[in-house]
């Protein structure tokens, strides 16, 4: 338990450390804690291809989403992750801290490229933007499933206004879309307009009516019948009221 202890105290003085150098000195207590559940994220997303993994799983990964939404606080997913990082420290403390240096910088990056996308000067975002617009031209041809895969993708007004002339949502799903939210009962063409295409669709054989599991990001499913919402279910297989 010392050696545990001790371990989450070298790793937490490094991310803090580093965190601080991104940190904006006012109201930088609530920055960081806004930052942790991001950050851990991210790290999920950077580190499989950067370190062997195999050698220290990152069984955390999955259970972020759910520990933020259950209240389990900030607090368990910065010591999780900080006992991750711990792992390499104790097997060679100058590559641990090599490894976490590399990992601060890419997500001081890839938080650079966010500032500059909402500021609007973001080349990546600047390109997304000219193929968005490419797309657009042909928003009166497309379905309405694809007007709101490329409404969540590329953010343009184009593909709202071919929607709303389509009539295809109603007033209470838009309110939904433009949080980003989800709600039983909602439409699967709502559901793509609010958190985008999955990256799967499985369905259920011989159901009725049809069954399908929308599978997202983070292992998050997305259950409909009958072309609505009935249940959304995050990676610890518990389904959870999304409203």
């Amino acid at each position: 338990m010392r050696l545990r202890a001790a371990l989450i105290g070298v790793a937490g003085v490094l991310l803090s450390a580093l965190g601080a150098l991104h940190a904006p000195h006012a109201g930088a207590a609530e920055y960081n804690r806004r930052m942790v559940l991001i950050r851990a994220h991210y790290l999920c997303d950077w580190a499989p291809s950067h370190l062997d993994i195999r050698e220290n799983p990152m069984t955390f990964c999955k259970s972020l989403t759910a520990w933020a939404l259950e209240g389990y606080g900030y607090e368990k997913i910065e010591t999780e992750v900080m006992l991750w990082w711990a792992f390499w420290i104790r097997k060679d403390p100058a590559l641990g801290a090599a490894y976490l240096g590399k990992f601060e910088d890419a997500f001081a990056a890839e938080q650079r490229e966010m500032q500059l996308a909402a500021e609007g000067r973001s080349p990546r975002m600047k390109a997304r933007a000219r193929r968005g617009e490419a797309v657009a031209r042909n928003a009166s041809m497309m379905s309405p499933t694809d007007l709101c895969s490329a409404l969540n993708y590329y953010r343009l007004t184009a593909f709202r206004q071919e929607l709303e002339r389509r009539h295809v949502l109603s007033e209470e799903e838009w309110h939904l879309i433009d949080e980003e939210r989800l709600k039983i009962g909602m439409s699967e063409l709502a559901m793509v307009c609010s958190w985008g295409k999955p990256k799967r669709v499985d369905r259920v054989v011989n159901s009725a009516p049809e069954h399908k599991m929308h599978v997202y990001a983070e292992d998050r499913i997305v259950h409909t019948e009958g072309g609505h919402v009935i249940a959304v279910q995050d990676a610890d297989g518990r389904a959870r009221p999304y409203t």
